[in-house]
């Protein structure tokens, strides 16, 4: 082999390298769902997982909680999380979907498996506890 053979060859070989390297991805539960399994067999009832999720990620102060909640939505209640995810389409927004409003704002996305969640638990009829 010449010189010129082996640097083609590097090169090559360079390239299969980088492509191998940028082509792999590696999903795991405790990235895509938190630190515990995300178990979407079990009911969901707001006050057994709902309400814990908006009020670490939506009811806060700042949001839709306090004396004047964003959008007069008040997410620190039953009734309001329920209004939110049935009429005014905040499933939409969680998922930050395009054409909806991404929710909650200035933050990262809400966990998947809490996103699950709040779908089964509209699917299931808005089981309050």
């Amino acid at each position: 082999m010449t010189l010129r053979h082996l640097y083609i060859f590097a090169i090559v070989l360079f390239i299969l390298g980088l492509v191998s390297l940028s082509s792999c991805y590696y999903d795991n539960e405790q990235y895509l769902y938190g630190a515990g399994a995300c178990d979407t067999t079990a009911s969901v009832s707001y006050t057994g997982r709902i309400k814990s999720i908006m009020d670490t990620r939506c009811a806060t102060s700042a949001c839709h909680g306090g004396a004047s909640p964003a959008n007069g939505l008040d997410l620190t209640t039953y009734d309001g999380v329920k209004i939110g995810v049935e009429t005014i389409g905040m499933l939409c927004n969680i998922r930050q979907e395009s054409g909806c409003s991404p929710m909650p704002k200035n933050e990262g996305r809400i966990a998947t498996c809490d996103i699950l969640a709040i779908e089964k638990w509209q699917a299931t009829g808005f089981l309050e506890n």
